[in-house]
């Protein structure tokens, strides 16, 4: 993917960005394999936010202002792919393994449906401590 070598893969939010942008680049092979997903058109998501800074910057992936930890991971996407997006990280974890796994709260499903497809919420795992891990987010941004 060409990833810039300064990049701190440390954190697992950022392995989740990485895998989860792979997967996207990549639905059509993907999709070959794994036919449940329902996706099969290109996806096109960029990132924002802490993860975006971490990847354009070296500062923030050294000892610096810039650094911090990583606690969700902001997306863009094309209107007319959100919902393929949303369906593909909700099926990472059969693609990449159960570390990638992302769902939707009952609370989540009613956000998404009251922003009428201006903004999707999706959670996933951070395994920072893998002996604990803990439940984060992942924001996805509509644009036309």
């Amino acid at each position: 993917m060409g990833l810039p070598p300064y990049l701190d893969l440390s954190s697992p939010m950022v392995d989740n960005a990485i895998v989860a942008l792979w997967a996207s680049y990549n639905i059509a092979e993907i999709s070959g394999i794994h036919k449940e997903l329902g996706v099969n058109a290109p996806l096109t998501p960029l990132l924002m936010g802490g993860i975006a800074v971490k990847m354009l910057s070296k500062n923030s992936n050294e000892e610096s202002p810039l650094n911090r930890t990583v606690k969700d991971i902001d997306y863009v996407v094309k209107r007319e792919q959100g919902v393929s997006f949303v369906k593909l990280l909700s099926n990472l974890s059969i693609i990449a393994g159960s570390k990638f796994h992302h769902f939707l709260t009952s609370n989540d499903r009613r956000f998404n449906a009251l922003r009428a497809g201006d903004r999707y919420r999706v959670r996933a795992l951070d395994w920072s401590k893998p002996e604990l891990p803990k439940v984060s987010w992942v924001d996805i941004m509509l644009t036309k």
